[in-house]
């Protein structure tokens, strides 16, 4: 038998005389909302107005829907017109299956997915748009995933609950892809103490913090994604998050959008230990790869990192750093150091600034239109500075380039090789280096 709605089978179908019914439509025929029922008189479900539903005829037993995998919004009343969906989402997401969500306006706040769940759209034609702005929009327990969003906020607030994503303390295996994020969310992914979060293939527009934040947790992978127009102090911000892996990234703005913010942040807190003591040596074996990544038209530094272990740069485009006095690339108390194969252009300050650092290659990168020194080394010891171009490589734009003082810059520092450089067109063609274990030979200058 066919019915117009879910309120009509509730109210009008005896389920004692028909025990399965085709039903039009969740409020009226044609609405995706409707499906098939079939009467189980042993049920004791509770009833969540989707996929389980009662009857006015009797108190005992269930209309059940004919499913299979997976469940969509819309049968459980979900609008999409704008409205406010949150109660249609969280007894959608109650079922523990996957959640399709169809194209439409969605208005919801506070979902919170199960384990091995996922929640994905139509297209980034699926839109869902923050109604509070004290709590995530969606979070992401172990196993699950939200993909072919769109995921929005109208307002601009900063508050550490406020994210399109958060992915929840001890998260696991968790996909966040092809997704986009837009508005005025502090962050679009949060991840806390997470581990293997894979966050791809997804387009982020404004927030009021960092984009992407990735605080403790280990191996998650940022990839393929497209960053742009950040308000706070960095695209991606990591504190304490071992085995990162960045690549393949763009982040920045246009031509005529260069926003202050830095590109990439990471930190290793010292830690919360009443025993350590002030000067000890610490480092939280830290491993970050930033690989193949475009940043671009941003006035912070494309890459600031402090005290991490292991980092490996490489393969980069930075023009970045382009406000006086910020470099293209800081680094400070790092080890075990490899900066290889970049392309660093135009930085307000120096190329490479180097503070505290121990072991480390810099090689084969292209250095070019820094306001002061192509390589800054203060303090550190143990590096190879060999087979690089540094300079006005390509010609000279205002106010860079013709203002580099020195090439490589070493203060305070020894046991460093400085060789097979290509200099070109400095202001100042001499090394600049100290230590008497220094060797420094085989370099290329050119006027």
């Amino acid at each position: 038998m066919q019915v117009n709605s879910i309120t009509d089978l509730i109210n009008t179908i005896d389920p004692a005389l028909n025990k399965f019914n085709n039903v039009l439509g969740y409020y009226s025929p044609g609405d995706n909302g409707g499906g098939d029922f079939c009467w189980d008189s042993s049920c004791t479900e509770v009833v969540n107005n989707g996929t389980i539903l009662g009857s006015v005829f009797t108190t005992s037993g269930r209309w059940k829907r004919v499913i299979s995998d997976e469940t969509n919004v819309k049968w459980f009343g979900a609008r999409g017109n704008g409205s406010n969906d949150s109660v249609h989402f969280k007894n959608a997401i109650s079922t523990g299956k996957n959640i399709y969500v169809p194209e439409g306006i969605y208005c919801v706040s506070g979902l919170v997915l199960n384990w091995n769940q996922v929640i994905y759209g139509q297209s980034t034609l699926s839109e869902l748009h923050a109604v509070e702005t004290d709590k995530p929009l969606l979070t992401i327990t172990r196993f699950g995933g939200a993909s072919q969003l769109t995921l929005y906020s109208s307002y601009y607030v900063s508050d550490i609950n406020f994210c399109a994503i958060k992915v929840l303390n001890e998260g696991y295996n968790v996909t966040c892809e092809k997704l986009r994020i837009v508005g005025g969310f502090t962050n679009a992914i949060n991840c806390s103490d997470s581990s293997n979060v894979n966050i791809s293939n997804n387009f982020i527009s404004g927030m009021v913090g960092p984009q992407i934040f990735i605080s403790y947790g280990t191996h998650n992978i940022i990839e393929n994604n497209k960053m742009e127009k950040c308000r706070g102090t960095s695209f991606i911000k990591l504190i304490n998050a071992a085995s990162v892996t960045i690549k393949h990234n763009y982040i920045g703005g246009g031509d005529t959008d260069r926003p202050g913010a830095q590109g990439i942040y990471a930190e290793t807190l010292l830690p919360a230990d009443p025993n350590y003591k002030e000067g000890q040596p610490f480092y939280h074996y830290t491993y970050l790869v930033i690989d193949s990544n475009d940043i671009d038209n941003i006035g912070g530094q494309a890459v600031a990192i402090k005290s991490y272990f292991s980092v490996k740069i490489k393969g980069n485009w930075f023009s970045a750093g382009r406000t006086d006095g910020v470099s293209s690339v800081l680094l400070n108390d790092c080890k075990r150091i490899d900066i290889s194969g970049n392309d660093i252009y135009t930085s307000g300050y120096m190329g490479l600034q180097i503070t505290d650092c121990e072991i480390g290659s810099i090689t084969n990168n292209q250095i070019e239109m820094s306001k002061d020194t192509g390589v800054f080394l203060l303090r550190s010891s143990l590096f190879s500075i060999t087979g690089n171009q540094i300079g006005n490589l390509t010609g000279l734009e205002e106010g860079y380039g013709s203002m580099m003082k020195v090439g490589v810059s070493e203060n305070q520092g020894d046991n460093n090789i400085i060789s097979n450089n290509i200099f070109r067109a400095v202001e100042v063609t001499d090394l600049y280096h100290e230590g008497p274990h220094n060797v420094v030979n085989n370099n290329i200058f050119i006027k």
